[in-house]
């Protein structure tokens, strides 16, 4: 066998300390979604709100502005800026990000562009948009907020055929507004005993009407400015079809007096039942 190392005359090898792990960098949704309120408002504005008349708080908290309440922890639950003069986008993730947010109203402003995914809200249970310029198909991330009570989406330049399943998608929906845009294609059958007001007056829905409890109690003007729909609820015959429709006879032989219906009916965030 070779000789023992003797003293100093070792040759082992030297040893070094443990590299240190490399700390990743999170990509940017990471860092959006990690923002606070305030960083994610202003990233809102920053878009919504290109000229920059509105003046928020944001240094210190947004929580002190009028048209925001938030919980105990900081966190807006409330945001509220109708005819604020935005006529910007709405960029997404950016309020999305605002998971306690229960009520959000942009009504009466200039918006554009499409809606943006809002499906992180699942806590939103009301939603106003109307009277912007917002474009595109109905937001397909909005039918799977199942927590909405009121949608409110008229006066926009929205477009195309509802989702699928719209009908049983929110099953506590009270308040729904579709008038005044572009949608097309059939109409579901809304039946759930919660909705109380639906508007899809002057859009350019077809076919019949669902015959549904809660569809004929709207009344027709309800679904007035659609030319291509008809049925028993709008007492309108079908292509095709050979049945007439007339208003059944009241106590006196006179006409029903229609049921009040959405067109006739206004609300808002203040009034909706959150």
């Amino acid at each position: 066998p070779p000789p023992a190392a003797v003293g100093g005359g070792s040759h082992s090898q030297p040893t070094f300390p443990p590299r240190a792990p490399v700390r990743a960098v999170p990509p940017p949704a990471t860092l959006v979604s990690t923002a606070t309120p305030g960083a994610l408002l202003a990233a809102f504005l920053a878009k919504a709100d290109p000229s920059a008349h509105l003046r928020f708080p944001l240094a210190v908290s947004p929580c002190s502005h009028p048209a925001v309440s938030c919980s105990a922890d900081g966190q807006i639950t409330r945001l509220v800026l109708e005819s604020s003069g935005l006529n910007g986008t709405f960029a997404p993730a950016t309020l999305s990000r605002l998971i306690e947010l229960r009520v959000l109203s942009l009504k009466s402003n200039a918006l554009h562009g499409p809606i943006p995914d809002l499906s992180p809200l699942e806590n939103l249970k009301a939603l106003f948009l109307a009277g912007n310029r917002f474009s595109g198909p109905f937001p397909a991330s909005v039918a799977s907020l199942r927590r909405l009570r009121s949608i409110d989406l008229a006066g926009n330049r929205l477009s195309g055929a509802l989702p699928p399943g719209i009908e049983v998608a929110f099953p506590h929906l009270t308040f729904l507004r579709l008038d005044a845009n572009h949608y097309n294609g059939s109409l579901p059958a809304w039946n759930q005993a919660s909705l109380k007001l639906l508007n899809v007056s002057y859009n350019n829905f077809s076919g019949p009407v669902p015959v549904t409890p809660v569809m004929a109690q709207m009344g027709a003007a309800a679904f007035a400015g659609n030319p291509e729909l008809c049925g028993e609820v709008l007492r309108r015959e079908c292509r095709g079809s050979h049945l007439l429709f007339f208003h059944g006879p009241g106590n006196n032989g006179s006409a029903a007096p229609p049921v009040q219906s959405a067109a006739a009916t206004g609300d808002g965030p203040q009034r909706a039942d959150i």
